[in-house]
């Protein structure tokens, strides 16, 4: 009898398991949708909260290559992996972080800027030089995959000196400001920055320090005509060697059109290789176009000149598309032919495919 009384309330638990089941998910359904809505509500919430205080954003981009130059294997990679931060503290106060993930994680960007004048403002910490048109843009914004040889060798992606590639960055103060303002725009800016010489992530090695100027006059909105001057030296204390340079060029852009172009200069010997020439010179000029409202075609004229002279020029020609599948992804298609004097190299030829995904 016992037996019996058991195995009927297993049989009837079994039989009842999916009437609960059944009841347990209809109960559910209202206390999910009230969760949800709940989550959506705090969201707002805190979006309100931190109204422009904070803005999270990143952006990744892909790229598949190929190339005739025995030193490039080609093939696919993530290119950059970016994080990014910033925000107002107060309406005097503004800052940005920027992490890349690709290869080994960095710090990219980390700075403040107090800003309450037009005229006069400060920005301290690891940022872009102040120095050429095309340092401050990303490959995306230019239009093409790389940047100019010369500004890669002259600015800090990969410096001539020695100093390893940081982005065209350093950390240091700038004091800059906006001057002479018209009815849409300011016809003066300028930049005065104090680095310690030695790139990214790293305490400076000796006890002087780089100073970049720059001036940029700007007759019309979208054109700017200006140039910039920087002194420095590169090296531990024991062996340092100098870093002057100087640059002029001009940059219009409308949206539409635009034409970028700029001849550097600089002296100074590689620290690897004190038995190197002290000159070294490069121009650029990139002219784009909108085609459509959604296309763009670039091409550009790029020279880098390791001793300034013919016998180490190299020569880049280089046409790029850029199509905006949509306003968060690029795709972008680009050729170069590279015309290398230098001993021993040969001329060849790179495409380039570039995904760009912004979140």
């Amino acid at each position: 009898m016992k037996k019996k009384f058991v195995g009927s309330l297993t049989m009837l638990a079994l039989w009842g398991s999916p009437f609960m089941q059944l009841a347990q998910a209809t109960e559910s359904q209202p206390i999910e949708k009230e969760s949800k809505s709940g989550l959506k509500e705090t969201v707002e919430k805190v979006k309100e909260a931190l109204g422009d205080h904070l803005k999270i954003s990143g952006f990744i981009l892909g790229r598949a290559q190929y190339s005739s130059n025995p030193s490039n294997f080609g093939g696919f990679d993530i290119r950059m992996l970016r994080f990014i931060g910033s925000g107002n503290i107060s309406k005097d106060f503004n800052y940005r972080f920027q992490m890349e993930f690709a290869g080994s994680p960095r710090i990219l960007d980390a700075w403040l800027t107090w800003k309450r004048y037009d005229f006069f403002q400060i920005r301290a910490g690891q940022q872009k030089r102040c120095f050429t048109y095309e340092n401050p843009w990303s490959p995306v914004t230019l239009g093409m995959s790389e940047y100019a040889q010369v500004v890669q060798k002259l600015t800090g992606y990969g410096d001539r000196v020695g100093e390893p590639t940081g982005g065209g960055r350093d950390v240091g103060i700038v004091f800059m400001g906006d001057l002479i303002k018209g009815d849409t725009h300011h016809y003066l800016h300028y930049d005065l920055g104090v680095y310690n010489g030695n790139g990214i992530n790293k305490a400076d090695n000796n006890k002087s320090k780089d100073v970049i100027g720059s001036l940029h006059v700007r007759p019309l909105k979208p054109l700017q005509i200006g140039g910039g001057y920087w002194i420095g030296k590169y090296g531990p204390q024991e062996n340092m060697v100098d870093r002057k340079r100087w640059t002029i060029g001009l940059k219009y852009d409308d949206n539409k059109y635009l034409l970028l172009s700029e001849y550097i200069s600089s002296k100074g010997k590689k620290l690897d290789k004190p038995e190197s020439g002290e000159d070294a010179d490069g121009w650029y000029v990139t002219g784009g176009v909108r085609c459509a409202k959604k296309l763009k075609v670039f091409a550009k004229y790029d020279v880098y000149r390791d001793d300034k002279n013919y016998e180490t020029q190299t020569t880049r020609y280089h046409a790029a598309l850029n199509w905006e599948v949509h306003k968060n992804i690029i795709l972008q298609a680009s050729y170069f032919y590279t015309d290398d004097n230098n001993v021993g190299k040969k001329n060849y030829n790179t495409a380039v495919a570039q995904m760009f995904v912004r979140f």
